[in-house]
């Protein structure tokens, strides 16, 4: 854990030159998808003590920070900076609730299925998301700078 954030910690200005410059039809799909592909790397991780389980561990926070900033930054940059702070706020106290039910579901799939079943519904989410967001920017309805909804 230790070093995926002193990794995360030299690597987020990168990342957030990747949520400001890509186009959010490419970087959104594309950051969810990051995730369920490290995801399936963990899973397959047999000792916590090899150097796989870090690189998977870092690639894992990189892709969560990833996710995280291509949709702050498309939800902030068409934002009325008058509400931009509030906008900003409920989107993240919206997380927190999320981040709670997780932990509830988490723990009975932990307790009846396994080490594995959190991991595994993140990934399935991640890829219901990022399949959902391609489709969206597909359809043009996310594009570039602009969500209609």
């Amino acid at each position: 854990m230790m070093t995926s954030i002193i990794v995360c910690s030299c690597a987020i200005h990168f990342v957030g030159k990747f949520a400001d410059k890509c186009n959010p039809q490419i970087a959104m799909p594309l950051s969810f998808f990051a995730r369920l592909v490290t995801i399936v790397m963990f899973v397959r991780i047999d000792d916590p003590g090899t150097n796989f389980c870090i690189f998977t561990s870092c690639v894992m926070m990189l892709a969560t920070m990833m996710e995280n900033m291509t949709v702050d930054c498309l939800l902030l940059r068409k934002a009325d900076p008058k509400i931009r702070g509030v906008l900003y706020s409920t989107a993240v106290a919206i997380g927190y609730c999320g981040l709670f039910i997780f932990s509830l579901v988490g723990g009975l799939l932990f307790d009846s299925y396994g080490p594995y079943a959190p991991f595994i519904l993140i990934g399935a989410l991640d890829l219901v998301f990022g399949l959902t967001l391609a489709i969206l920017g597909y359809c043009g309805i996310i594009r570039n700078d602009l969500v209609i909804i």
